[in-house]
C-alpha cells in the first residue's frame, strides 16, 4: 500500500511501515473520531445549556426590575393597574426603556379626581386681581397651576397679541 507523507504524519507512522502497522493506525484514528464526536457533542449540549442559563438569569432580573419599576410607578401614582399590565408585558425584555418612559409620565389622576380638585380649589384670591398685582403678591404661579385658563385669559388680557409660555 502507497500512502503519501501527509497521510503518515496524520496517523503519525513512518513511509516505510507495513499494511498491519498502516491498518493499525487508521483503526486508532476511528477510534479518535469517535471520542471526538461524542466530546463535541457533550460540549455542544453544555454551551446550550449554559446559555440557556444565561437567558434564564437575564429574564429574572429583567423581570424584578420592571417589578420594582412598575411598583414605583404605582405609588407615585403614575400608571393604572390596566397601564401596569400593559407596560409589564410590552417592556418584559427592556427594563431601560420602560425606566425612560415612566420618567417621562407625570402622575395619573383619574377624570373624576381631577373634577373633585378643580372643584375644591378656591380662586376667590385670584378674583378682580389684575396681572401685576398678582405679580406683585407672588401669586402669579400659583394663579396658573390653579387656574390655567384664567391664567391664559388674564395674560392675554395683559399682553394681546402674545401666547402664555
Amino acid at each position: 500500500m502507497q500512502i503519501t507523507a501527509e497521510l503518515c504524519a496524520v496517523l503519525g507512522i513512518t513511509n516505510s511501515a507495513d499494511d498491519a502497522a498502516v491498518g493499525l493506525a487508521i483503526v486508532d484514528a476511528a477510534k479518535k473520531v469517535g471520542t471526538l464526536t461524542t466530546e463535541l457533542a457533550t460540549e455542544k449540549a453544555t454551551i446550550t445549556r449554559l446559555q440557556k442559563e444565561i437567558t434564564d438569569a437575564a429574564t429574572a432580573t429583567n423581570a424584578k426590575e420592571i417589578k420594582a419599576l412598575l411598583d414605583n410607578a404605582q405609588e407615585k401614582k403614575g400608571i393604572t393597574n390596566e397601564l401596569r399590565a400593559q407596560l409589564a408585558t410590552d417592556y418584559a425584555t427592556n427594563p431601560k426603556g420602560l425606566n425612560t418612559l415612566l420618567e417621562g409620565m407625570g402622575a395619573y389622576m383619574s377624570v373624576v379626581d381631577a373634577i373633585e380638585k378643580v372643584n375644591t380649589i378656591d380662586l376667590s384670591k385670584y378674583t378682580g386681581k389684575s396681572w401685576d398685582a398678582l405679580m406683585e403678591g407672588g401669586l402669579i404661579e400659583a394663579f396658573k397651576k390653579e387656574s390655567p385658563a384664567g391664567y391664559k385669559k388674564l395674560y392675554k388680557e395683559t399682553f394681546p397679541g402674545e401666547e402664555p409660555a
